[in-house]
């Protein structure tokens, strides 16, 4: 979460947000709503290749957020690798980058499922659920724990979780 998005919870310029759990900023709640796998992003030319592992990705050209993105890390230890034992990173400053950067064949990439349908509309690539181990977050509103919206910020996280995610 970004510096920016806690100052303006804390400040009650936003009552809450919809973020990647956890925040671990004592002064705020959250409130878990759902987990999201990530999905692999690879050229629509390897479509009907197996599914590689993640033993498999390590060996191959992983397309990263830069430096500082929450997903970055999340997609590192997935991988069981660091960016400096990677054998041939690259990196993008946008989801929209790393797609457009697979669809022109520089490597493979893993993206929230949440953001398949924008991002990969415009782009020649395939998307594969992993076979093992998946890799998933979970996203959680958070506001602070003295909010007096508090209740009514319950029951809207209660009514998206209700409402679940296809």
């Amino acid at each position: 979460m970004t510096q920016k998005l806690i100052e303006d919870l804390m400040d009650g310029r936003l009552d809450t947000a919809i973020v990647a759990l956890p925040v671990s900023v004592s002064s705020l709640h959250e409130e878990k709503l759902f987990e999201e796998e990530f999905v692999l992003v690879r050229p629509l030319k390897d479509a009907r290749m197996p599914v590689p592992n993640s033993e498999m990705l390590r060996e191959m050209r992983l397309l990263l957020l830069e430096e500082g993105h929450c997903f970055r890390d999340q997609a590192l230890s997935f991988c069981n690798t660091t960016a400096t034992a990677s054998r041939d990173l690259m990196e993008g400053s946008s989801l929209a980058t790393l797609v457009q950067m697979v669809g022109a064949g520089f490597g493979v990439t893993l993206i929230p499922q949440m953001a398949v349908p924008l991002e990969t509309r415009s782009a020649p690539v395939s998307v594969a659920r992993l076979s093992e181990h998946r890799p998933s977050r979970t996203i959680g509103m958070v506001w602070r724990k003295t909010n007096p919206l508090a209740g009514q910020l319950e029951q809207i996280a209660g009514l998206i979780r209700d409402a679940g995610v296809e």
